[in-house]
């Protein structure tokens, strides 16, 4: 019984730090601010290649938070618990966005 625990635990822990992870990446992706103004220098053609890397990079944030969704879904999935889950996720996804 302990070494489930244990599972659970790393497992919550790894989620926690990776949606962490995404999330700021999504943040980066909002705010790239550089865009907006003109860097004719040296610097500013480094630091707008840098933006645009860094833009890149976190642009698999988003496809990543549904991979971990339809991960969690099917985490301790049986048949008999498939209305169950359809039903949780409509009260929790189609209700608040009604």
């Amino acid at each position: 019984m302990r070494i489930v625990k244990m599972r659970d635990d790393y497992f919550t822990c790894k989620k926690t730090r990776v949606t962490f992870l995404l999330s700021v990446m999504v943040l980066l992706l909002h705010i790239s601010t550089l865009a907006n103004y003109t860097l004719d220098s040296e610097m500013g053609k480094l630091l707008l290649i840098f933006d645009d890397v860094i833009h890149a990079a976190c642009e698999v944030a988003v496809p990543l938070f549904f991979v971990i969704s339809g991960v969690l879904f099917y985490r301790n999935y049986t048949l008999k618990l498939t209305k169950k889950k359809y039903k949780s996720r409509f009260f929790s996804l189609v209700i608040p966005y009604w």
